[in-house]
C-alpha cells in the first residue's frame, strides 16, 4: 500500500485534517515529508495509528494515556483496566440517579411532593449515596462568564491558518473543551458547547498572545450582508460617476460658451459631483 497525502489519510481514516495534524502535534502519529514539496505522507503504521486513535478516543481514552499506550510505556491491558474503572465510577454516580428517578416515577411524578423528595435525598446521602452537587450551578455560571472572552499563549507564533487551528485545538485538549473549528484563517471562527466564537493574534510585549471572543451568529450573519450592502452601494455610487461623465463634459462645454471661467465650472461640478455621490451613498446605505 502506496503512502497517503493529508486528504487521502482524512478519507481513509474519518479523522478530520485538523486533528490528524493535533495528534501530530501531541507526538502521537510522526508522519514522513516529501523531500520534494515537504508535504506529509502518512504510511500504512501511520493510518494503523490513526485508526487506533480513533477507537480509543471514542471510549474517551485521554491523549495522554493513547500517547503511553502508542509508545508501550504503559499495557493495553492496563489502560483497559484503568478507563474501565473510571467509567464504573461515573456508571455508579449516575446509577443513584436512575434509581430516585425511577422511584419518582412510580409514585407518580408529584412536583408539589418536593419535600418529601428532598428529605428521602438527604437520607440517601448520609448512606454515602452522591447526587448532583448544585455548587456546580454556580460553577458552571462562572465558567460560562470566563469564556465569554478569553486568551492563552501558542506554543508556536501561529503564523500560518494551519498553526492557528492547531493552536486552538491544543488549547481545547490541554482545557478538557469540546471545540470545533466552523471556520479556518487567520480569524477563525469555531464553537464550544454550541457558542460560536472568534479568535484574533495580538502582538504584544511578551510576544504572541491568542485572544478569543464569544459571537453572535446572527450578529456575525447581519455584519456580513450589511458588509455586501455597503460593497454594493459603492459599487452603485461609481457606476453613478461612470455614466456622468459625458454629462459633466457638455456641461463644461455650454457654461465656457457662456463666459463663465473654466476654474468655476471646474469648482462647481466638483462639488456637485462629491455632494451628489454622498447622498447617493447614504440614502443606498439607510435602506
Amino acid at each position: 500500500m502506496r503512502s497517503m497525502n493529508i486528504k487521502e489519510a482524512e478519507e481513509e481514516t474519518g479523522i478530520t485534517r485538523q486533528n490528524i495534524r493535533f495528534y501530530e502535534k501531541k507526538g502521537l502519529i510522526q508522519p514522513e515529508r516529501n523531500q520534494e514539496n515537504d508535504y506529509r505522507q502518512y504510511s500504512v503504521e501511520d493510518i494503523r495509528r490513526l485508526k487506533t486513535i480513533k477507537m480509543l478516543r471514542k471510549l474517551d481514552f485521554s491523549v495522554e494515556n493513547i500517547k503511553e499506550v502508542l509508545e508501550g510505556s504503559m499495557d493495553f491491558s492496563q489502560a483497559v483496566r484503568q478507563q474501565l474503572e473510571n467509567l464504573r465510577e461515573r456508571k455508579k454516580e449516575l446509577s443513584v440517579q436512575i434509581d430516585f428517578l425511577e422511584k419518582i416515577e412510580r409514585e407518580g411524578a408529584d412536583l408539589s411532593s418536593q419535600e418529601r423528595y428532598l428529605k428521602q435525598m438527604e437520607q440517601e446521602e448520609s448512606r454515602g449515596r452522591r447526587f448532583t452537587d448544585i455548587l456546580e450551578d454556580y460553577k458552571r455560571i462562572v465558567r460560562e462568564e470566563s469564556r465569554r472572552k478569553f486568551s492563552f499563549v501558542p506554543d508556536t507564533m501561529a503564523r500560518t491558518s494551519r498553526e492557528f487551528t492547531e493552536e486552538l485545538l491544543r488549547f481545547a485538549e490541554q482545557e478538557k473543551l469540546d471545540l470545533v473549528i466552523t471556520r479556518e484563517g487567520m480569524n477563525p471562527l469555531f464553537e464550544i458547547d454550541g457558542v460560536q466564537y472568534e479568535a484574533f493574534r495580538l502582538s504584544g510585549r511578551f510576544g504572541i498572545v491568542i485572544q478569543c471572543q464569544m459571537t453572535d451568529k446572527e450578529a456575525v450573519a447581519a455584519e456580513h450582508e450589511d458588509g455586501q450592502k455597503k460593497g454594493s452601494a459603492g459599487k452603485r455610487a461609481v457606476r453613478l460617476l461612470h455614466y456622468s461623465w459625458p454629462i459633466l463634459i457638455w456641461a463644461v462645454l455650454f457654461f465656457s460658451r457662456a463666459g463663465i471661467s473654466l476654474w468655476s465650472i471646474l469648482i462647481f461640478i466638483g462639488t456637485s459631483g462629491v455632494v451628489g455621490c454622498g447622498c447617493y451613498t447614504y440614502w443606498n446605505l439607510k435602506n
